[in-house]
């Protein structure tokens, strides 16, 4: 197994304007409109929000970033509309620059917007460098549909899809929430506010019996 690089924050780029993939593939833009689309960012940033994970969904000017496209179907990538509702690279690290597909179009459609925000995430996540987790509830479950609110978990699990399997990064397991941490950082706690003096005058001892 390979050692980790020092965990550095990552900027991650939504995209709701469409992409050209070559001469004759292109993802339209994301057709949920405005509210929706709010709606998705603030989920995604919600689920990041322990991490150094910058969400913002307006492409940076320079630097490095991961870009999550939001739209069209599977099938515009020569998939199955049936079984995909998204698509990334992972490599068990973080992989610079690296582009993701999310299918606004499949499923339930454009405003659902809990189901676009885990499979945003998800995805994301491969890009970070986590593989799939047999724990049902993850954020990075093969099956986002089927165990109710999701999140990444701090609780150790087999990777897998229908089987359960090592994980591609050695391990036999994989905490979705520290493997996270490890690969990009957590945030820092901010400091407790100082508690404030009660007294207004100095202490003056009691008089005596």
């Amino acid at each position: 197994m390979r050692a980790d690089a020092a965990p550095k924050p990552v900027t991650v780029f939504l995209d709701r304007g469409g992409r050209v993939v070559s001469e004759d593939v292109r993802i339209p833009r994301f057709g949920g409109g405005d509210r929706a689309w709010a709606g998705i960012v603030a989920c995604v940033k919600d689920h990041y929000a322990p991490f150094q994970v910058d969400i913002v969904d307006q492409k940076p000017a320079r630097g490095q970033f991961i870009t999550a496209v939001i739209g069209g179907r599977a099938s515009q990538l020569g998939l199955d509309d049936r079984w995909t509702n998204g698509v990334g690279p992972h490599s068990g690290r973080v992989i610079p620059n690296a582009i993701v597909f999310i299918f606004s179009k499949v499923g339930t459609g454009e405003r659902d917007v809990s189901n676009l925000c885990a499979v945003t995430a998800h995805e994301v996540a491969h890009a970070l460098g986590l593989d799939h987790s047999t724990k049902c509830g993850d954020i990075m479950s093969y099956w986002l549909d089927r165990c109710g609110t999701r999140r990444f978990m701090d609780a150790a699990a087999p990777c897998g899809e229908d089987e359960e399997r090592d994980c591609a990064d050695g391990h036999e397991t994989q905490n979705s929430y520290r493997r996270l941490g490890q690969l990009v950082g957590f945030r820092a706690e901010p400091e407790p506010e100082p508690e404030e003096d009660s007294w207004d005058t100095p202490f003056q001892p009691a008089d005596p019996y």
